[in-house]
């Protein structure tokens, strides 16, 4: 079943930087939404927090009026580049 997406006043600090400022946004069922913007800009951040990787550090982030507190099985992120867990020499 498709679920609406709300963001209220999302805020997210890594320390003292403010990544994301401010943020609301409402995304209704079925519709397909994109996040352009130029490099550092919050995009992969926010899209964390929809995941549930991450949480905002002020606001609100909702699924089906549902807050997202841990990731979600019906909702999912891909990288730009692949990370590789650490490894040791052989």
């Amino acid at each position: 079943m498709a679920k609406r997406l709300d963001l209220k006043d999302l805020n997210i600090y890594y320390g003292s930087f403010h990544a994301v400022a401010d943020v609301a946004l409402s995304v209704a069922p079925r519709s397909v939404t994109a996040f352009i913007g130029p490099s550092g800009c919050g995009k992969s951040t926010l899209l964390r927090i929809v995941a549930g990787l991450i949480l905002p550090t002020a606001g609100t982030a909702s699924i089906g009026g549902v807050p997202i507190r841990e990731p979600r099985s019906e909702t999912g992120i891909v990288f730009q580049a692949p990370t590789l867990p650490p490894t040791r020499p052989l």
